[in-house]
């Protein structure tokens, strides 16, 4: 049996169980993650030849990945996932290319890490497409409660308009551009609304003894003094971090402290994009070669 098989079912399997666990509450369980990671640490010498290459790569997305989850743009469940999605299936399994040329495709394989595609594609599926649909529909339902609701329609509008000259370039380049267009557009037209969103619809108190890793600050809504004198200067903290910030406010008297709950899910999207990038190769290079 081709090994190559191991890390895939690995994959699916664990992704998938990820996609409904975060689903239903939110959460990608440690123990899953770490799983997959080990796994991959422990197979990729057995299934590939490169490991510079797949250590190399799991090692950029974990820090890049990182660098989101710092500043609240990613959950440390979604950094760990997109680890061992590296290490587990670093490259395109050429496994897939007879099983999609027998139903008629020809996947389009992507000239970066499989990782590459993934995140490409679930980023502009989920968070530059359906969640800010979503969250437009929910702000239109709240508008009376939204200060200048009108004035920052127009400011969105604006920002979508000074996106046109770049998209009659890319649109002359290849028509598939406007998959990556419109996502965009959509995302960029919410960037007055962001005080709102967070006001409206994610900041809820938590107390202070509380808060884990997993927890991402609305320092929108937060003071500045609380946020001199607690050291906050980003929005999600390592458990080593908190227990000093902690520290911090039973000295500073501080009880509670306002966190982002609630936030959009993430994970189906990342199987979503897997599957989809499974048959095509790279689901936007497939668009650009059949739309050129």
């Amino acid at each position: 049996m081709n090994p190559v098989i191991i890390n895939l079912a690995i994959l699916l399997v664990g992704t998938s169980i990820a996609a409904y666990t975060d689903y239903k509450s939110g959460i990608v369980p440690d123990k899953l993650s770490h799983f997959m990671i080990i796994s991959g640490v422990i197979l990729a010498p057995i299934v590939y030849n490169d490991l510079l290459f797949v250590y190399g790569v799991a090692a950029v997305v974990f820090g890049l990945g990182f660098a989101m989850y710092s500043f609240g743009q990613l959950g440390g469940g979604d950094v760990k996932l997109f680890t061992a999605i590296a290490l587990l299936v670093p490259f395109y399994p050429e496994i897939m290319q007879p099983v999609v040329r027998a139903i008629g495709i020809s996947p389009a394989l992507p000239v970066y890490p499989f990782i590459g595609s993934v995140f490409i594609l679930a980023g502009l599926i989920g968070p530059m497409f359906v969640i800010p649909i979503r969250t437009h529909l929910r702000l239109i339902k709240n508008k009376n409660k939204i200060p200048d609701f009108s004035k920052k329609i127009r400011k969105g509008f604006l920002l979508i308009f000074i996106l046109i000259p770049l998209l009659i370039l890319w649109f002359s380049l290849a028509p598939a551009f406007i998959v990556i267009f419109i996502p965009m557009g959509i995302t960029i037209s919410l960037l007055p609304f962001k005080e709102d969103m967070i006001r409206l619809f994610y900041s809820e108190k938590k107390l202070i003894t509380e808060l884990n890793d997993d927890d991402v600050l609305a320092l929108e809504e937060i003071d500045e003094e609380m946020k001199e004198d607690l050291g906050l200067w980003r929005k999600t903290f390592t458990h080593p971090e908190l227990e000093k910030i902690k520290k911090k406010a039973e000295e500073k008297n501080y009880e509670e402290i306002k966190v982002c709950e609630n936030l959009p899910i993430f994970v189906p999207y990342i199987l979503l994009a897997i599957l989809i990038n499974l048959f095509f190769g790279d689901a936007f290079f497939y668009l650009v070669r059949i739309t050129v």
